[in-house]
């Protein structure tokens, strides 16, 4: 299923005011949301503590699966290339402070162009292991995003292995009945990942908790490019 650029554009600007709402709901300042320290920000301002933190995942394009390359250097097809490109366009106006993906070719091209655009790099994790599994990216990517100073927003190009057990690991609940597009994800792994899965940016915003107060739940909301993601790998 895809949306019109109309129904798209709503939903995107859904999804940031949601996320500038729970920023400010939980920010005592809000002039000091930027730091000028990142790319984007207003310079002399400093972010409250209690800024929200947005990431966004992403399932990587259709890689070249004719490349002979090891499998995590497989860089992505002509279609892979259309969804980064869909992506790119969709998130276009989200102004990123870092930029994540897992070890794979595929994962970062799939949001390079993001980067360029804000003069950021592609940090590739696990550092130093080109030929980590994809699975192994979760963990150091979920400490690379906890790490990061409130009111950031990142962006992770991830794999099928790794993008729900990194949702899960920042507090998303599981729950095997798990709507479409509910708080929630049905399982906390590859298990049940599905076809639509392929083709969703999910946007996660993080609100810190204050000292002595109970955890919040991280919001999850669910966005969609106009080109599908597909991914067609070679019989046998």
């Amino acid at each position: 299923m895809t949306l019109s650029p109309r129904i798209l554009c709503v939903n995107l600007t859904i999804a940031a005011l949601l996320a500038g709402l729970v920023s400010l709901a939980f920010t005592h300042d809000p002039a000091s949301a930027r730091d000028g320290s990142h790319p984007g920000r207003q310079p002399g301002t400093h972010p409250s503590s209690t800024a929200a933190t947005v990431v966004y995942f992403v399932e990587h394009g259709e890689p070249d699966f004719t490349a002979d390359v090891p499998r995590n250097d497989l860089p992505l097809s002509e279609r892979g290339h259309r969804y980064a490109d869909a992506v790119t366009t969709v998130l276009a106006d989200v102004g990123f402070t870092h930029v994540y993906s897992s070890q794979t070719v595929r994962a970062a091209q799939t949001v390079g162009t993001l980067a360029e655009r804000r003069g950021l790099d592609v940090e590739r994790l696990p550092t130093g292991r080109p030929e980590a599994s994809t699975a192994d990216a979760a963990a150091p990517i979920v400490a690379a995003i906890r790490r990061l100073r409130p009111g950031s927003t990142a962006l992770v190009g991830g794999n099928t292995e790794n993008l729900f057990t990194m949702m899960t690991m920042l507090g998303v609940p599981v729950r095997s009945d798990c709507g479409r597009d509910e708080q929630c994800l049905p399982c906390p792994d590859r298990t049940c990942f599905a076809a639509d899965d392929l083709n969703t940016i999910w946007q996660l915003t993080i609100v810190p908790r204050s000292r002595g107060a109970r955890p919040i739940q991280p919001v999850l909301q669910r966005l969609r490019t106009e080109t599908p993601n597909v991914m067609v790998a070679p019989a046998g």
